[in-house]
């Protein structure tokens, strides 16, 4: 059954060719008058022409040229190369036509946005994007990063510049709060100080820099406020050292100097102490001098 219909297939189209070869036949000949071949001229041509279009219109001629074309590419390679040569050009002329450029891409964003759609395909041209930009930036690593580049400051100049500050914003903030991403942030940043530190020029730069930013109030103040917390924990260290220590002998200075706190306190414990005992009268019965002796002539009424 397939085979009748190729071979119908084959009859319909090999009958539409054969026809339009002899309309063109009939058409140059000439056994006829110029005035008769004029006017025979144009209808043969008119009826090519129609005939031609009939032909490009009717879907199994079209998918037998295709066919053709393709199997003639796959085992003719002159041919082949001929013929992706000329899409080639084709394809440059197309992009040479602003008008032809710009619906050209609109339809490929568009075959693109439908083939997304479908999951297996959307997965295939995902990976497949990946796998070329990984390739791409292997082999052209610098026009991969000058391209970056361009992008971007293309992109600063455009009204959406301030989304991609803001997505840029939002990175850093993500990364800030990752514990291994910000530890690495941080070495990048410190790594980068330390180039500029060993680079002479960009060190005097950000000299001026600094001196610039010193100049900001509020910098003017935290940098005062640092220096007053300084000096306070350096005078505060240095009055701990100034104090004794306990066991220390103390200078014959500091012990000839005492406070009058002290002073009173060596006067009270010197008239707490207790009293000398009185003296045992002697052998020969005479009273020890330091007794105190009585008063002569008082009238107490005792007898002498």
């Amino acid at each position: 059954m397939n085979s009748r219909k190729k071979t119908r297939k084959k009859t319909f189209i090999s009958l539409y060719i054969f026809s339009l070869l002899l309309l063109i036949l009939s058409a140059c000949t000439p056994a006829q008058r110029p005035e008769q071949q004029g006017t025979q001229g144009g209808m043969m041509e008119q009826q090519a022409r129609q005939m031609t279009k009939k032909l490009a219109m009717e879907a199994e001629i079209q998918k037998s040229f295709a066919e053709g074309r393709t199997r003639v590419m796959r085992e003719d390679a002159n041919l082949r190369r001929q013929f992706l040569g000329n899409m080639l050009q084709e394809q440059k002329w197309l992009l040479e036509e602003p008008d032809l450029r710009n619906r050209l891409i609109e339809s490929q964003l568009k075959a693109r946005s439908e083939a997304l759609r479908q999951k297996e395909v959307r997965n295939h041209l995902l990976l497949q994007g990946l796998e070329e930009r990984a390739l791409t930036a292997r082999v052209y690593p610098d026009k991969v990063m000058e391209q970056a580049l361009s992008q971007q400051e293309k992109m600063l100049k455009e009204p959406y510049a301030q989304k991609l500050l803001d997505h840029t914003l939002n990175v850093q903030d993500a990364i800030l709060q990752s514990r291994r991403h910000k530890a690495r942030l941080m070495d990048d940043t410190l790594h980068t100080f330390s180039g500029i530190v060993h680079d002479a020029g960009r060190k005097a730069q950000m000299a001026d820099l600094m001196l610039v930013m010193m100049q900001d109030p509020k910098m003017k103040a935290a940098l005062e406020q640092m220096i007053q917390m300084a000096v306070k924990k350096q005078m505060k260290a240095l009055k701990q050292e100034m104090q004794p220590t306990h066991g220390t002998r103390q200078s014959p200075a500091h012990s000839e100097k005492q406070s009058p706190s002290e002073a009173d306190q060596q006067g009270a414990e010197r008239h707490s102490l207790p009293a000398p005992k009185p003296a045992e009268p002697s052998q020969t019965g005479t009273m020890p001098q330091t007794m105190p002796q009585p008063n002569k002539g008082t009238g107490d009424g005792s007898s002498s």
